[in-house]
């Protein structure tokens, strides 16, 4: 991530100095650690996408009238 900020700086002409690099560095360390606690919060978050993703193709093509039940049943769970 600190590759990213200093690269976005110097896109819009801002000149970093040291301190302002370390700090960077300091703050996106930080991050990475709310990150690391983020992706177990994003796993399960993922799982309702997909379930609910599914749930309502189902419902919207049952809705519609265009659901093959016969396929939709037989396929192996």
């Amino acid at each position: 991530m600190p590759i990213y900020a200093i690269f976005a700086a110097q896109l819009f002409g801002l000149n970093l100095g040291i301190g302002q690099i370390l700090l960077i560095s300091l703050l996106c360390g930080i991050m990475a650690g709310v990150t690391g606690i983020y992706r177990l919060i994003n796993m399960p978050n993922t799982m309702l996408n997909v379930s609910g993703n599914k749930v309502g193709m189902v419902t919207t093509v049952s809705l519609l009238g265009t659901l093959d039940r016969n396929t939709f049943n037989s396929i192996k769970k």
